[in-house]
């Protein structure tokens, strides 16, 4: 059986340099549970991992329709 890869945690603002948004978008978002995060001593934390999954699957879901001016485009 092989071993599970340790996840690889990033800030909130390597989130929002990656997504070109702004921190205050991507606070805005875990607020309003819009992105895959958690809370670590009263600090957003995100699984690089999830970040991606989640990225690929707002990219699918676009092309089934119309972006909203808040959706991010991968």
């Amino acid at each position: 059986m092989g071993k599970r890869q340790k996840p690889h945690f990033i800030t909130a603002t390597d989130v929002a340099e990656y997504l070109k948004v702004s921190e205050h978008t991507v606070y805005r978002w875990c607020r309003q549970n819009r992105i895959p995060h958690f809370s670590f001593n009263k600090t957003y934390r995100f699984d690089n991992d999830e970040i991606q999954r989640w990225i690929e699957s707002r990219h699918h879901q676009a092309e089934g329709g119309q972006d909203s001016e808040e959706e991010v485009s991968a």
